[in-house]
């Protein structure tokens, strides 16, 4: 597939869909890779427990998954322009005529695999932190409704608890 100028000389503009679906590639892969990147830094947030990170690393994933979205519109734009479907089959077929494109794809595909694998992890963290807080948040609750004092205004004994003896 080949995009000719409008005067129909086809010298110098014969690779001009190629190389804009190929460097569309290559900015992809590097966006998804640096998406990768964000999770891991998430990841090490979440295990830190460093909030203050955590909306830093939420405010730069969100322009990052615009970003993306941004360059994989832009490649189907690419692929359709230049006769080719949008999407999967398209970059297939695109590929079967520019094999040398190959390589960036593949590394496309690693690191959406990459990102997939760490956006898992990073969903368990946070529902595992979720969970924790909602055991403490429950555990401090039940505390609420135990009494500090008893009738005779000494201090109640912890709720469960019995007294061995006294002085």
């Amino acid at each position: 597939m080949s995009i000719t100028s409008s005067s129909g000389d086809r010298a110098g503009t014969v690779v001009a869909a190629p190389v804009a679906i190929a460097h569309n590639l290559a900015c992809e892969c590097a966006a998804v890779e640096s998406f990768a990147s964000l999770l891991a830094e998430e990841r090490a947030a979440l295990l830190a427990q460093n909030v203050t990170a955590l909306q830093g690393i939420t405010m730069r994933k969100a322009e990052a998954t615009h970003q993306i979205a941004a360059l994989v519109d832009a490649r189907n734009r690419a692929l359709t322009a230049a006769g080719f479907d949008a999407g999967r089959k398209g970059i297939e077929s695109f590929l079967a005529d520019h094999p040398q494109d190959t390589i960036t794809w593949q590394r496309l595909q690693h690191a959406a695999a990459r990102t997939q694998g760490l956006n898992h992890t990073v969903g368990q963290l946070i529902n595992w932190r979720l969970a924790a807080t909602e055991q403490a948040l429950t555990v401090l609750r039940q505390g609420l409704h135990a009494p500090l004092y008893s009738a005779n205004g000494q201090p109640a004994a912890p709720y469960g608890a019995r007294r061995l003896a006294t002085a």
